[in-house]
């Protein structure tokens, strides 16, 4: 199988380096930062090129790597160089499939529902959702994504806005509240990695319980004179985070009810 990746960032690089590990043919690297092109280029064995008219033509995918508001403007170049049956396939959660239906007739999605940052050494386990055009689109890709990963399901455009959405909830929104700690920790003089093996006790009870059935804490208890200790505190040492510790008891309070 033959692959070109267009972009060179965090999702690019982690694709390419997990292909090519796995005997997969990366020819061409289409990158628009010449520094992280070359750099991924070198890394796969691959030829880089910044010039959308140098794309190879002959291609099995083409794997669009880009962030979503850049994803318009690389569809619209590649509509005016690629050959109309060419598979063209993107990675992000939010874009519709659609934006690439006017490139190719066989066109499809490849989204990692994982956080990848090209700076780790080793990567989690990425599950990957599919979506393609065709039958034929969808075989191919299934074959390119079983080179990466054993976790593959399918999902169309509304399915992967909402898988998205919850993934918001899941990472997004805890590592800010993690950072809060972080800070809060600091200024009092507290270790933040003491808080660790209790970050991952929670995650490892996922694996066998709901989360509604393992939240803990003062306000799963409905223990109001432990909040009121806490609220007293920060509003009188870290005001600017108590709206947000006030929110969030009171959510949990009123799910006690539900």
């Amino acid at each position: 199988m033959k692959i070109v990746i267009i972009g060179s960032g965090n999702v690019a690089t982690i694709l390419a380096e997990k292909l090519f590990a796995n005997n997969i043919f990366i020819a061409q690297i289409i990158a628009r930062n010449l520094d992280t092109g070359k750099a991924l280029s070198q890394k796969t064995h691959a030829q880089y090129t910044d010039n959308y008219e140098d794309i190879e033509k002959d291609a099995d995918v083409y794997l669009i790597c880009v962030q979503d508001d850049f994803l318009p403007e690389v569809a619209g170049k590649l509509e005016k160089v690629l050959p109309k049956k060419s598979l063209v396939v993107h990675t992000t959660g939010s874009a519709s499939i659609k934006v690439l239906e006017y490139i190719s007739s066989q066109y499809g999605v490849l989204y990692p529902l994982q956080s990848l940052r090209k700076e780790n050494e080793s990567v989690q386990e990425i599950p990957f959702f599919l979506d393609a055009s065709t039958p034929e689109a969808l075989e191919k890709l299934q074959l390119l994504a079983k080179n990466i990963s054993s976790n593959i399901a399918f999902a169309n455009d509304e399915q992967r806005i909402r898988l998205h959405i919850a993934a918001v909830f899941v990472s997004n929104f805890p590592n800010y509240l993690y950072s809060i700690a972080d800070s809060f920790c600091e200024q009092h003089g507290i270790d933040f990695k003491f808080l660790l093996p209790l970050m991952e006790e929670t995650v490892n009870r996922l694996h066998h319980f709901s989360p509604k059935e393992i939240q803990t804490g003062p306000a799963a208890r409905g223990d109001i004179s432990t909040i009121k200790k806490h609220e007293t505190i920060l509003q009188k040492e870290n005001p600017e985070i108590l709206d947000i510790y006030s929110f969030l008891t009171e959510k949990i309070l009123n799910s006690r009810t539900d």
